[in-house]
């Protein structure tokens, strides 16, 4: 049994008997289990205590060590997007009750509040799984019938910060509405207010909802339930969005009145108000929605009434929120040429009355028609309805457009055969129908989960798998300039040997000191690859861990709990997630799929993954190795009889790694197998010749980060530099030297331009909240630098100092006529070549052979180069001092 999924187990259990723990894995496992469960008691990955039972016989307690009361909302967010795999909505409607009621609800009243959401009771339901699911993962605990949201963090201070606290509304909303059928038709509001008054809503008013007052009552009385209603500020003072845009949207949950407006502090509670569920939120301008021209934006609330408009709004959430706004039912409509009924494959069905479901299917639904052979789903095609009508006195559901499956899926425009389904579904996308709880063999038709509708049809257009295209390089060359040259601070030479690497059917190890942009670098390069009909590859990011096996790479079967019973899912790893969503129903089905993401076409997905070298690398890639050269995956399965199946990696599939080291020794480290699939590329620091390249690169990227413009820095975009009449002065010499304290550290510790632009952000937050240019430097340097310099022995630290200090000569002579003066020889030669001094200068210092002439010349070179060595602060002088006292000699 492998170490991580008995830490998952443990993980995500309350404390356990260790007698219960085993008999959730088969008889033939238990022992191996149990061996390894106190292995980790021996490493401290378990707590155990031993007890014994009133019949005299000893057992054992687990216990997941350091797992109770630390959650954060950090966690919570990651929970919900990650780790949250709900059957319906019961866990998200627990977790976003909780965070509307201050942390602690009642047991009855979270039951009473999901009832609003589903026609069944829930109350069996909630104790078999929403409950218990949510107190496994110590995400909640129940004792008296009070339900506690564990989080360790104060809730109100998080409400306090707006737009996090509404994140987690809408990812618990987003959820929510995945399982709800939409409103037909739903009218779109706009929602105008400024940000004072957006922010005193989210805080004291909960749930969230939005007031209108007596002179805009025309909008609120056409607001229904399943009406959409879009956010939108109109003052950008105080406000973290400088853009005009679409900051959130939400459903109208309900709608009531409160019977008279009330004066509460400085605000007005109205009496009519909309309660809303938020299911997207922004956080910066980039994520938000550009304003669409014509939209109404009077303050208040704003019925939006232009289709066109509607259309793009509509469209631009769906993006954000992957939920179908509009209502569209999809089924599941079981056809066989020898059928009673009057139907035709692909343009007609009947809907008999005593048919369950017959009489639902309306006009813009979305259909796939089926047959069940030996208790397998075969498909014959899909379409949506163009009508619903009588004939004959009998009514119907008629299709136009239907479009047929083929072999492995592929979409045809005629049946081959109308004898049987020629699409046997494959079992994992059966596993899904079976198990989604509207399935029924014997009904003619079945409803369908959307998600599972999207699943079986693909996600876009189906294409053969082929290699990849070779770019031509004057395309390539351009597109650099245009996409990574304007961010990243790298050669176009380097780039286009990475494209080379790429282009011949070469995986990528991009090597480098922390900070030269090796993941951004990889994140960007599959766009270069684009064509007219798509823009290249999306890439999904992982970083990896010195914990690391074959299960985070390729899988493996979990164990876990089903009410009472063991189960085994199926777990997997980062390779065979990503090569899944190539193909067409995220399996191999034959024919590859387009991605399509924020409204861009993309011919598939890539795969990054950061800090490869902190996994072993045989013991966590090794079966990867074998799959590269074979492209075939083995990935594991849970069917009987079955140990694993294949999955071929896509030709044009490609992987990233990136490593934090430029030591070449570390190839010998790598093994053959490693080496013969990946090119290794080093990205290096930028030259010292560029530091102006560099430091407008840094302090655009990080005044872009902070999205605001600042009075007292301006950069001139085209030029790629500082516009130095229009800056501070004062501010742009703290800049300069910040860069050059850099540069001297670089001699000693190789740290790339995201290091500068993380110090240029903090001096310009400084700048902007003290509105003064003193006490800049030494905070952001201690803060950011200093903390990369543990490593660094105390003699090297000691003779930075040195070099940065106002009193350089003194300090210099002494060092020289210390007794241990050897002991500095390799740093003082860094810093004599920081200088530009030769090589005979530092022997001679190590030999202790320097003249008078000699101290002379360092002391003049020193001072004409004042502005690159400049005096430490005394703040930062007294942290170098302590660092380099507790440092190694």
């Amino acid at each position: 049994m492998g170490k991580s999924k008995i830490l998952l187990e443990i993980e995500t259990s309350s404390p356990i008997n260790l007698s219960e723990f085993l008999e959730r894995f088969p008889p033939s496992e238990r022992k191996a289990v149990e061996m390894e469960v106190f292995n980790l008691v021996g490493e401290g990955e378990i707590g155990i205590e031993r007890i014994f039972p009133g019949n005299g016989n000893s057992d054992y307690i687990l216990k997941r060590i350091g797992s109770d009361n630390q959650l954060t909302f950090d966690g919570l967010r990651l929970f919900l997007t990650e780790k949250i795999r709900p059957q319906h909505i019961y866990q998200p409607i627990i977790i976003r009750k909780l965070l509307e009621s201050g942390g602690k609800a009642t047991k009855s009243g979270i039951v009473e509040e999901i009832s609003l959401h589903t026609k069944q009771d829930p109350k069996e339901h909630l104790q078999n799984e929403g409950f218990r699911v949510l107190s496994e993962h110590g995400i909640i605990e129940i004792k008296d019938g009070i339900v506690v949201l564990k989080v360790n963090q104060s809730l109100e201070d998080f409400r306090n910060k707006t737009l996090d606290y509404l994140e987690l509304i809408a990812l618990c909303n987003k959820i929510i509405y995945s399982f709800i059928e939409s409103k037909q038709s739903p009218n779109y509001f706009i929602a105008v207010g400024d940000w004072n008054n957006w922010q005193y809503n989210v805080k004291n008013l909960s749930p969230f909802s939005w007031g209108v007052d007596s002179t805009n009552l025309g909008a609120y009385n056409k607001a229904e339930p399943g009406d959409i209603v879009c956010y939108y500020v109109t003052k950008k003072v105080n406000s973290p969005f400088t853009d005009t845009c679409i900051f959130g949207a939400g459903i109208i949950k309900k709608k009531y009145s409160n019977g008279t407006e009330t004066q509460l502090q400085d605000k007005i509670i109205f009496a009519n108000r909309l309660e809303i569920d938020t299911i997207f939120i922004a956080n910066k301008n980039k994520d938000a929605i550009p304003w669409i021209e014509g939209l109404p934006n009077q303050s208040g609330l704003n019925i939006v009434a232009n289709v066109e408009n509607i259309k793009k709004l509509s469209d631009a959430i769906k993006q954000k929120t992957r939920i179908e706004l509009e209502n569209q039912n999809c089924w599941m409509l079981k056809f066989s040429p020898t059928s009673s009924y009057d139907e035709k494959l692909g343009d007609h069905y009947e809907l008999p009355d005593g048919i369950p479901n017959a009489r639902n299917i309306a006009q813009g639904d979305r259909t796939i028609w089926f047959e069940v052979s030996n208790d397998r789903i075969n498909l014959w095609g899909f379409g949506d309805v163009v009508r619903v009508d009588d004939k004959n006195g009998k009514k119907y559901a008629f299709f136009e457009n239907f479009r047929y499956f083929g072999e492995k899926g592929m979409r045809l425009e005629k049946p081959m055969s109308e004898e049987k389904a020629l699409y046997r579904l494959p079992e994992i996308l059966e596993d899904a129908i079976k198990n989604s709880g509207k399935w029924n063999p014997r009904n003619a038709i079945i409803s369908l989960v959307p998600e599972n509708y999207k699943m079986l049809i693909g996600k876009g257009d189906v294409f053969q798998d082929h290699t990849l295209s070779i770019p031509k390089e004057d395309e390539v060359r351009k597109m650099i300039k245009e996409k990574i040259l304007d961010e990243i601070l790298v050669e176009e030479d380097k780039v286009m040997e990475i494209v080379n690497h790429i282009a011949s059917g070469r995986h990528v190890l991009l090597a480098g000191p922390v900070g030269t942009g090796k993941t951004r670098l990889a994140m960007k390069i599959p766009s270069l690859f684009k064509s007219q009909d798509d823009d290249g590859f999306l890439v999904e990011e992982h970083t990896a861990t010195s914990e690391w096996t074959t299960f985070d790479v390729i899988g493996g079967i979990i164990p876990k709990m089903d009410e009472s019973r063991a189960v085994y899912d199926v777990h997997y790893g980062c390779v065979v997630d990503t090569v899944r969503k190539n193909w067409e129903h995220d399996i191999d089905g034959g024919l590859r799929t387009q991605n399509i993401l924020d409204g861009k076409i993309y011919r598939g997905v890539w795969l990054v993954i950061d800090e490869f070298n902190r996994a072993d690398i045989d013991k966590a890639f090794g079966q990867l190795f074998t799959s590269l050269r074979s492209r075939k995956l083995k990935i594991p399965t849970k069917f009987p009889g079955k140990h694993y199946k294949e999955l071929t990696i896509p030709k044009d599939f490609r992987i990233f790694g990136t490593l934090n080291t430029v030591d070449k020794n570390f190839l010998f480290d790598l093994s053959d197998a490693l080496k013969s699939r990946f090119a290794f590329v080093e990205i290096g620091l930028p030259r010292d010749d560029d530091f102006d390249k560099e430091i407008f690169y840094a302090i655009n990227n990080a005044k872009e980060e902070l999205e605001k413009e600042f009075s007292f820095l301006k950069l001139n975009i085209e030029k790629k530099s500082i516009d130095i009449d229009s800056t501070d002065g004062e501010f742009y010499k703290a800049l300069l030297q910040t860069y050059f304290f850099l540069r001297t550290i670089r001699r000693f510790k190789k740290l790339g331009t995201a290091i500068l632009k993380l110090l240029y952000q903090d001096m310009i937050v400084r700048r902007e909240i003290s509105g003064k240019n003193d006490s800049l430097i030494a905070p952001s340097i201690i803060s950011i630098i200093l903390p990369q310099l543990e490593t660094l022995t105390g003699n090297e630290i000691k003779t930075i100092s040195i070099l940065h200090s106002s009193d350089f000569k003194d300090r210099l002579s002494k060092l020289y006529e210390s007794k241990d003066r050897a002991s500095y020889t390799s740093s003082i030669k860094a810093i004599f070549s920081l200088l530009g001094l030769g090589g005979e200068y530092s022997d001679a210092f190590a030999k202790h052979t320097l003249t008078v002439e000699n101290f002379g010349t360092i002391e003049k070179t020193h001072k004409e180069k004042e502005a690159q060595f400049f005096a430490l602060p005394i703040k930062l002088e007294n942290a170098m001092k302590e660092l380099s006292e507790s440092s190694i000699i």
